[in-house]
């Protein structure tokens, strides 16, 4: 087991390293391990002020863990920038080092080099220069995390099969990811490779470089290729530069004008160089489906598996990095006035992995599921041999489910009957929003708060005595009875719009889960439109049905109170009927109340709640869509087995396990 540091370079060296870093983090949570060693640094270096998002919707290096650094100015054009690294040269006597190279006209360079280099080698070589200093210290904080004392114990105590025992005295590796033919990591590649050099304790001979080959932008259209080849031809000529030795005075001439420099600088910046193509073998077997995903997703995955191996980290080192003896070559063609042939002639690196299938059977059994689960949101409201249309089918559900619907949100059902409608609101509200029991137990509160305390006791008095003071003490009560009344009705409907607003969750969840999103949608709009068309307007008519005065007596207490002669003998009989008669008039005004309120929450419901819940389910349900109509492309097992069953037809390549070029009728 060892520690690396891995830098990407550029939009081909982060999406490798995103990949890579994905494979990693799940191969240890297999192993238990929940996150990346801190003896595991990644470092991605971009033109970009921040780094872009990972490619196939995976989280970017810095989300993952790792560390970004941005090259680009932020705010300023290129000519202010070549101005500046100009004059920073001309005072180290180096201007004639980028005479021969960088753009001769910064005025004419319009590139919003913020954002990037936009595939010209130059304006990105520039954009890196300027930051030296900053690159060559966050490089060199990368490369002190891999020797703090938490670094060194968290590695010796990983305990991971395969990847053998950590010893300290092991120096790290480091591998520099990049493509050969951008404009950004084309252009600061090899100077990070010559950067890293200067970084205290980093030997160069166990520094490896992956670069892709301009083939893999193959895929692309060809407007947004023009420079790729010219690109790859140059860099060519400069890492041969850089194996040879030849580069070494102008780098370290450009480096120390710059304010970095380290003695006479290392002859030879790196180990040994390993492109990577879109195609394998002589046979130029495409690479998976030859896109640059695939390939960064296979190469990620590679390096992944050389960190995961303490084997193929030793033997990388042993083999790859420290035995560069090949047969000599033709001296005509390539490195002529070189010395020594042995560093030029670059690596191959593959990458492959034996199981017993599981893992991948594994792989497959989680993507049909996943399948399974993005055809039941979408499709799951129709049935298989039905020839109605899918709108048909999804309107008789949706009749066929709305009892159900209704009971499940505690809704009274639909009637056409505009008195019937009054009668079952009544009903509704009385014995499911409003039960009579919390109603009562309301009344009575109000009774004991705002009544009995105010009125005076019979008790010694006249009935020609008492009667008036009686009348006139609940006549005071009138505005504050009313007010706590309004209060009750509003506390009442509170607690039904927060049950109401809950059963919408469960009903919504339920719906998604056991028939689809279009079913959800559905049921919110037509929701929407019971409660905006037939409900809320019913609410409004069953809370004017309240009694006109709330301290009004109630005829058996009118009776009562006619009856009383002479001296009041049965005080507390007479004040308890009083009183007793006030509970069905409160009990109708806090009814009414409480309607006018939910009434007013329905009215609101619709445009403030269910719209928004609607358009939330439609655009999930365009989201899962909008990959499901997509092309089908695979890596390893996704997409298999074929579906179809045409005779004749064989099976696509990408429909095999790992992209294999036989073309059978079987998963091969």
């Amino acid at each position: 087991m060892r520690r690396f540091l891995v830098v990407g370079c550029g939009g081909s060296g982060g999406a490798t390293l995103a990949y890579m870093m994905d494979q990693l983090r799940s191969e240890l949570h297999t192993a238990g391990v929940s996150s990346l060693p801190a003896g595991w640094q990644f470092v991605h270096i971009d033109v970009p002020s921040g780094g872009e998002t990972g490619p196939d919707a995976l989280a970017n290096v810095p989300a993952q863990g790792g560390s970004y650094i941005g090259s680009g100015p932020q705010g300023s054009s290129y000519a202010t920038l070549d101005g500046a690294l100009a004059q920073r040269l001309a005072a180290g006597s180096a201007l004639d080092t980028i005479a021969t190279w960088a753009p001769r006209q910064p005025e004419g360079v319009t590139n919003p080099i913020s954002a990037g280099a936009g595939q010209y080698r130059a304006i990105g070589r520039m954009i890196t220069l300027s930051k030296a200093g900053e690159i060559r210290q966050r490089l060199q904080n990368a490369w002190d995390q891999l020797f703090r004392v938490e670094a060194i114990s968290e590695m010796a105590q990983l305990q991971v099969p395969g990847m053998g025992r950590f010893d300290p005295n092991e120096p790290p590796l480091v591998l520099v990811v990049s493509s050969m033919a951008g404009g950004a990591g084309a252009s600061m590649a090899l100077d990070i490779c010559r950067l890293l050099t200067l970084v205290s304790g980093l030997d160069p001979k166990l520094m490896g470089v992956f670069m892709v080959t301009p083939d893999i932008f193959d895929s692309l259209p060809e407007s947004a290729r023009i420079g790729v080849r010219a690109n790859a031809l140059a860099m060519l000529g400069e890492i041969v530069a850089s194996q040879s030795g030849a580069a070494r005075e102008h780098d370290v001439r450009i480096l120390r004008a710059l304010g970095q420099q380290q003695g006479e600088g290392e002859p030879i910046p790196f180990a040994r160089v390993f492109p990577v193509g879109r195609y394998v073998g002589a046979d130029r077997t495409l690479f998976g489906d030859g896109s640059q995903n695939a390939v960064y997703r296979g190469l990620g995955r590679g390096l992944a598996g050389l960190m995961m191996s303490g084997k193929a980290s030793d033997q990388f080192v042993s083999y790859d990095l420290g035995n560069t003896a090949s047969p000599a070559g033709d001296r005509d063609l390539l490195g002529w006035g070189n010395e020594v042939w042995d560093p030029l002639p670059w690596g191959t690196y593959g990458f492959s992995s034996l199981s017993m299938g599981r893992d991948r059977y594994a792989e497959y059994a989680a993507q049909r599921l996943a399948r399974s689960c993005a055809d039941k949101l979408l499709f799951g409201h129709l049935q298989p041999g039905n020839p109605a249309s899918a709108t048909e089918q999804l309107d008789s559900l949706l009749d066929s489910q709305w009892p159900a619907i209704c009971n499940g949100l505690g809704l009274p059902p639909t009637s056409g009957d505009e008195s019937n409608r009054i009668q079952l609101l009544g009903g509704w509200i009385t014995n499911v929003a409003l039960p009579a029991r919390s109603v009562a137990a309301t009344t009575g509160m109000l009774i004991e708060r705002q009544l009995r305390g105010y009125l005076p006791s019979p008790q010694g008095m006249t009935a020609e005595q008492w009667v008036p003071i009686f009348r006139q003490a609940v006549a005071n009560r009138r505005g504050p009875l009313t007010q706590a009344v309004h209060d009750a009705g509003y506390a009442l409907a509170f607690g039904w719009h927060r049950e109401f607003a809950d059963r919408i969750d469960t009903a919504v969840t339920y719906s998604i889960a056991n028939f689809s999103l279009p079913y959800a949608r559905g049921v919110v709009d037509l929701l929407r439109r019971f409660i905006d068309d037939e409900l809320a307007t019913a609410m409004d008519d069953l809370g004017a049905m309240g009694p006109a005065d709330v301290v009004a007596l109630a005829p058996n207490v009118e009776t009562t109170l006619a009856s009383l002669r002479g001296v009041m003998t049965n005080a507390d009989q007479v004040l308890h009927t009083a009183l007793d008669g006030f509970h069905g008039n409160l009990r109708r005004a806090v009814y009414a109340s409480a309607s006018a309120k939910i009434a007013d929450v329905l009215k609101v419901i619709g445009a403030e709640l269910l719209a928004p819940l609607s358009a939330a389910l439609g655009e999930a349900r365009w989201c899962w869509r909008k990959p499901a109509r997509s092309r089908r492309r695979t890596s390893g097992w996704r997409g298999w087995p074929p579906t179809s069953t045409r005779p004749g037809r064989r099976t696509p390549t990408s429909w095999c396990p790992a992209g294999s070029p036989k073309r059978t009728t079987k998963c091969c």
